[in-house]
């Protein structure tokens, strides 16, 4: 018989379970592993990123790997691959499952504080491509709970949000940008006189 072995000297993460795994020349992925106990966990501060199999191919997740209809003809060697995982959508300090080199962070922040303040400073969005599967060379777009409430202060208001080009955006046309690396936008205010117009 011939054995899948699973890799377990890894960074970020562990293997347990059934680590030696037995199966007849000829057999599939899916028949080889429908009875194995395999667990895989990535440390703190990590997130699985693939399942690799050298000549095989890559899998995103256990249970892919686990329904894979490849045929086995040799031995192979399983290895799950972890990457860091420090930010996360919900929380922009804490990891999110995703590994973070397919998030980028787009910070918000107001041109002066005394003109207006934000609700939040800072968002994490996750990048994909065409076909919706996580890409370090993919795009990510804001949405609307993504963007912060901004309050203007005193007899200022709200004009416009800059990026880091100077390009001008409203609030609205934020959600129609593409992103694909970590970028700042800034709130700009403009001042209205008592008598209801705008002050350069």
């Amino acid at each position: 018989m011939l054995q899948i072995i699973i890799e377990t000297s890894l960074t970020g993460g562990t293997v347990s379970g059934d680590t030696i795994i037995k199966f007849n020349k000829g057999d599939t992925l899916k028949e080889s592993l429908k009875n194995a106990n395999i667990m895989i966990e990535a440390n703190e501060g990590y997130a699985l990123d693939k399942i690799k199999i050298e000549n095989i191919g890559e899998f995103t997740n256990l249970e892919e790997l686990k329904n894979a209809e490849n045929v086995l003809n040799n031995n192979i060697t399983i290895i799950p691959i972890f990457e860091p995982d420090v930010i996360g959508m919900e929380n922009p300090h804490e990891g999110d499952g995703i590994a973070d080199k397919y998030q980028l962070v787009v910070t918000f922040a107001s041109e002066d504080s005394v003109r207006g303040t934000l609700s939040f400073d800072k968002t994490v969005l996750t990048m994909y491509d065409e076909r919706e599967n996580f890409s370090s060379e993919g795009i990510a777009k804001l949405s609307e709970g993504n963007i912060p409430d901004v309050t203007a202060l005193g007899r200022y208001m709200f004009d416009h949000w800059t990026d880091p080009q100077g390009t001008e955006y409203t609030t609205e046309e934020l959600l129609e940008i593409e992103l694909d690396a970590d970028t700042t936008l800034t709130a700009h205010f403009r001042y209205v006189s008592s008598s209801g117009h705008d002050e350069t």
